[in-house]
């Protein structure tokens, strides 16, 4: 059963679209009526990102992306329109529940529950040596319970026994993978534990639900750390681990700190840098990239001083390129994260910090760090590599500018070598509109322009344009702008949003974020509406006049009188909508 509409109009009317952008895009300023910042959706230097209070929509002239609160909350979170709608729904006090229980639900019981039997044996007489491994390590009290650390015990039916006496389902907890199902040859189920002798990490989602466990084994053991595979629940590509504990920091900074582990995390938050998450398990992805943009500004990437570290930070700053956020690292003189927070305190790690080199002084420093050794010519092939990512040739300028003092050349030489030997990529270049398009389409398009920023005209134009419709994209939007009117004679432009999709959906954008200052709707309708007769009027004058040419017969001459007639009438009509006649005084002509 769906979502009443109703109930979905009650959501839109109290959601402010400006509101629910601004949690995605901090750059969001406003300017006149209007709010612009950079679109969240492509990469971009100079806002193109447009929120209108009064239409309730966005729309963005950089990437064309459009459509009303939530077009853009589906598009942002990778939702469904359901899904947006229960979202936002949460967001402004309206519960939406069609009577159906989310089926993740048991998964996220299950995980509930294991962290909390998990952080409850931490304590208990058997999970001393894990206790102390963190106590030891540096891990206080209160870190252990913001994280609600715990300990699985070396036992292979700890957890399986307690959720059995609980009546949880095992199979389901097999699938979520805290435990694991083997089928014997006799054909008997057996399950286990999958966490045994580890310290436990629980994993939040964006909304603070347990996903997943992270292991760290007590001892010696392989692997050192044993990380919960991916499940119905747990995307780690999408994921960070401290997110629940950081994103209020985050969105107050408009900052990002990325480091590489559990502990890392924990100690920059128990020094007091709470804006500090980590990957899970991989290298930082592009997804975990343009989620943290949502609410920062910038990235700071926080790593050991190993090269290991260094190698990390390269390949981070590469899935960034894309995104809308600065992109600094800085590299540790010694040490992780954790040892230098706990050791030297907030205020050096902080120091280290906001000294972070952006990326391309990070790249350079990476590029000529061997120069001494293995010469100039490899230091310059290097910067060349980097160089071949720089799409834009601006961009490309300064960054060989930045690079020439330490190679001992000017950056003009830079170019012309570059430019010799390589070839770049460069950005595709936006599709712009055929002019070839034909005059009766024109006019649909104009059309439907129209329509969906006043829709109360649809109505008439449903009989006035009954004919003619062209076989393309605006003639089929016209006939789903007659088909919605019919059913819902009260809709807003905002709603047309919610009925269409793909290629349509992106020209209902296009039209209702046009602006139109000071329109006149029904004359631009009549303008329209005749422009396209006296089109269609010429073709037939154009018509008689051939057959004229071939077989000159009275019946054809009178024919063509006639349509000549009524010809000058609409030039006549025409002229006074475009003039300074009073509006009344032309509708009267209809």
């Amino acid at each position: 059963m769906g979502i009443p509409n109703g109930l979905i109009d009650q959501i839109r009317l109290r959601a402010r679209i400006e509101d629910i952008v601004a949690r995605y895009v901090p750059t969001l300023k406003k300017k006149g009526n209007n709010f612009t910042g950079l679109c969240p959706f492509h990469k971009e230097k100079t806002p193109s990102f447009i929120v209108s209070p009064d239409k309730q929509i966005f729309h963005c002239f950089g990437c064309h992306a459009g459509g009303n609160v939530f077009t853009f909350v589906s598009k942002v979170e990778n939702l469904s329109f359901p899904e947006s709608v229960k979202m936002i729904g949460k967001l402004v006090g309206i519960d939406v529940s069609e009577g159906e229980n989310t089926s993740d639900d048991e998964y996220y019981r299950i995980n509930d529950f294991a962290m909390r039997l998990y952080n409850k044996f931490l304590y208990d007489d058997a999970g001393l040596s894990a206790l102390n491994y963190l106590t030891e390590r540096g891990v206080s009290e209160e870190s252990i319970k913001n994280f609600r650390l715990g300990y699985a015990p070396d036992r292979w039916d700890f957890l399986k026994s307690a959720l059995f006496k609980k009546k949880a389902d095992l199979d389901k907890a097999s699938e979520i993978s805290v435990l694991v199902k083997k089928t014997r040859d006799d054909g008997s189920i057996h399950y286990f534990d999958f966490f045994r002798n580890r310290v436990i990490f629980p994993i939040t989602d964006r909304y603070g639900k347990v996903s997943a466990f992270g292991g760290r084994v007590i001892g010696e053991g392989d692997p050192k750390y044993l990380n919960s595979p991916e499940t119905v629940i747990y995307r780690k590509r999408e994921m960070l681990y401290g997110y629940e504990q950081a994103k209020n920091e985050i969105s107050s900074l408009k900052r990002a700190i990325i480091v590489e582990g559990y502990l890392d995390v924990i100690g920059c938050h128990q020094v007091g840098i709470k804006n500090v998450v980590a990957p899970l398990g991989t290298a930082l992805t592009e997804e975990q990239v343009r989620f943290l943009s949502k609410s920062a500004e910038e990235i700071v990437l926080l790593f050991d001083a190993d090269s290991a570290g260094f190698n990390a930070s390269l390949r981070s700053i590469g899935v960034a390129k894309d995104v809308n956020v600065r992109v600094k690292v800085a590299l540790l003189s010694e040490g992780d994260p954790f040892d230098f927070a706990v050791k030297k305190g907030m205020r050096e790690l902080l120091l280290l910090i906001d000294s972070a080199l952006d990326k391309d002084d990070f790249s350079i420093a990476y590029a000529v760090k061997d120069i001494k050794t293995k010469g100039v010519k490899h230091s310059v092939s290097s910067i060349f590599e980097i160089a071949k990512n720089i799409s834009y040739d601006t961009e490309r300028e300064s960054f060989f500018k930045k690079a020439a003092p330490f190679l001992g050349t000017d950056y003009i030489s830079l170019i012309r070598d570059f430019s010799k030997t390589n070839t770049v990529s460069r950005p595709k270049a936006v599709a712009v509109e055929k002019e070839e398009i034909a005059y009766i389409d024109r006019c649909y398009k104009d059309l439907d322009e129209l329509l969906v920023n006043c829709p109360a005209l649809i109505a008439k134009a449903a009989f006035d344009f009954s004919e003619n419709k062209p076989d393309s994209v605006y003639g089929s939007i016209f006939e789903k702008l007659v088909h919605i009117f019919s059913e819902n004679e009260g809709i807003e432009p905002a709603d047309f949003f919610n009925y269409f999709e793909g290629e349509e959906l992106n020209y209902i954008s296009k039209f209702i974020s046009k602006k139109i200052v000071n329109e006149d709707y029904d004359r631009s309708y009549n303008e329209i509406y005749l422009s396209m007769r006296t089109f269609i009027i010429r073709k037939k004058i154009d018509y008689y006049i051939r057959l004229l040419a071939k077989d000159p017969s009275e019946e054809a001459r009178l024919e063509l009188e006639s349509w000549k007639r009524e010809e000058r009438k609409l030039d006549d009509y025409l002229e006074k909508i475009r003039g300074t006649q009073p509006k009344s005084e032309v509708l009267g002509a209809f």
